[in-house]
């Protein structure tokens, strides 16, 4: 296995970096199974499909019903070199399919050893408690090389292609962070914490130290791309980081909006969390209309920025935030854990607003998105039962559609992730919903009846067989199998390439099964700007 964490001199340095979201790319096409959520509610799935990743990692051509490779270079993209093309193929495999990275829109990188600790604490006291004494230990770079290096390994094994992470005051240390998902090829937002206000002595800054610390920071992410020959397609960000309002004076917020509007950057930060929270901006702020309502007023909302929770979002902040065309970053688990409350997420989602998920360690517990959807899911019928409207809840497909596209959307990447749409970068994961140590249990009913006839009359998968012979499709004829003909291979999925209904249901299940049961261990590979960075096969 790899070294996961470097020596601190090499992490520091971004001339001793090479990324591998930029290393050298062939032209490859990829074959089999492609799932995605183009739409909210919509999951739309290719059995038959072939995607074209060019040398810049960008998709050049999705064909969504493709009879074999061959006619990727026949018929589709004749002025391809077969020769020089590189050809990933899963279609062999049923349990395989390839799935859009994770887009993580709320995490706190420093946080991680905390994952998990919380105890009966609520959010301000969690605070003093537990996060700031950790967080501000991160002035020792050997410290925060380490858990900087676990934190970005570990989303990545995870399947987040696309991270948005707070980090701390420090700024030799946010800069560590960004060479390290620079080098590690995670595509990420960084951005260093500014507290100037209502915050512990042993862990604030002056608002001039603010100001100079945020700039350098800030330089230093736009080096990064100038440390390779290679194409720079600028996979780490700056976003600036207010933490919350309560923590920064009015005139460090002033001044972060005016260097937002000059610089045009990315935005994160908190709202309308917890009700004490609420009580003390309103204190604080007496002059602003409402919580949301002090970033419009320090100019601070806009199209790339990212409100963590939302939980008592009030109309009033809501027409603002669409308004402004900002995003909410909905964070399932944390506000559970701190018992923040329950996001209305599809009042969100109806009047316009955008939403995607976060796992906002440590108030949340995983690293995990995939485990952010399933609880996304579970509150939303918590908060059903509360409200009595069915609408409330979230489906299988909404929440997939939060941690993918909706992610992109939130932070203004949408013509860039986010879904396998043409021309945006191939960042995905390979799924294997039978791989090593899964907790996935699939019977072979439970298949879509057109995954299995592809594999051919002899099938290993797995470590095991299928038989495709007429008593083994006889055993199997009363719950959905039936025998196939290989050469009419083409009636069993439409015209456009998706499944017929029946195999739609079917898999749309075994994504259920996935969403529920599945882990890190069903990630096998992670692909960034068309680079491999994460390969479990090997």
């Amino acid at each position: 296995m790899a070294r996961i964490i470097p020596s601190v001199t090499e992490a520091l340095h971004p001339s001793n970096i090479n990324s591998k979201a930029l290393v050298k790319l062939v032209t490859t096409v990829y074959y089999g199974t492609i799932v995605h959520t183009p739409a909210l509610n919509q999951l739309q799935v290719f059995p038959n499909c072939a995607v074209v990743v060019g040398s810049s990692g960008s998709i050049i051509n999705l064909i969504p019903n493709c009879s074999s490779i061959s006619d990727v270079f026949t018929k589709y993209n004749p002025e391809l070199d077969q020769k020089s093309t590189k050809i990933v193929d899963i279609s062999g495999n049923p349990y395989q399919f390839f799935f859009p990275g994770f887009v993580d829109t709320h995490i706190h990188a420093p946080q991680f050893p905390n994952a998990g600790i919380f105890g009966n604490s609520t959010l301000l006291d969690w605070l003093d408690t537990y996060t700031f004494p950790l967080e501000a230990s991160f002035e020792n770079l050997h410290k925060a090389n380490k858990i900087y290096s676990r934190v970005v390994h570990q989303t990545l094994q995870n399947g987040t292609t696309t991270a948005s992470y707070f980090a701390t005051i420090h700024p030799e240390a946010t800069k560590l962070l960004s060479n390290i998902c620079f080098k590690n090829g995670q595509r990420a937002l960084i951005g260093r914490v500014c507290m100037d206000d209502n915050s512990p002595d042993f862990y604030s800054e002056s608002h001039e130290d603010m100001k100079t610390n945020t700039v350098d920071v800030c330089n230093h992410i736009k080096q990064l791309g100038a440390t390779t020959d290679q194409e720079c397609d600028a996979i780490i960000l700056p976003t600036l980081t207010p933490r919350f309002a309560p923590s920064c004076t009015a005139k460090t917020l002033a001044w972060l909006g005016d260097f937002r509007e000059e610089k045009k950057l990315h935005v994160q930060s908190h709202v309308s969390e917890n009700i004490d929270e609420i009580k003390l901006v309103s204190s604080l702020f007496p002059d602003a209309s409402c919580y949301t309502g002090v970033y419009e007023d320090y100019n601070l909302l806009g199209a790339k920025t990212v409100l963590a929770h939302g939980v008592h979002l009030t109309p009033l902040e809501i027409s603002i935030l669409h308004k402004n065309q900002s995003g909410i970053s909905h964070c399932p688990i944390s506000n559970s854990s701190l018992t923040s409350g329950e996001t209305r997420v599809r009042q969100l989602l109806n009047s316009g607003i955008k939403v995607s998920l976060g796992t906002d360690m440590s108030g949340g517990f995983s690293p995990s998105i995939l485990s952010s959807a399933r609880q996304a899911h579970l509150v939303s019928r918590h908060l059903a039962m509360k409200t009595k409207k069915e609408e409330d809840k979230l489906s299988v497909n909404d929440v997939l559609y939060l941690a993918t596209k909706g992610g992109a959307q939130c932070l203004d990447m949408e013509s860039t992730i986010g879904d396998f749409g043409k021309g945006k970068k191939w960042e995905c994961q390979l799924v294997d919903l039978k791989s090593t140590g899964s907790q996935i249990d699939i019977f072979d009913w439970q298949l879509p009846d057109y995954l299995i006839q592809r594999g051919g009359y002899h099938l290993k998968i797995a470590g095991r067989e299928l038989l495709n012979s007429d008593d083994y499709f006889q055993d199997f004829h009363g719950v959905g199998l039936s025998k196939f003909d290989n050469n009419e291979e083409h009636k069993w999925i439409n015209d456009d390439g998706t499944f017929i209904d029946a195999d739609q249901s079917k898999f749309e299940d075994l994504i259920a099964k996935w969403l529920f049961n599945g882990d890190d261990r069903n990630t096998t590979k992670v692909y960034v700007n068309g680079r491999c960075v994460i390969d479990k096969t090997e």
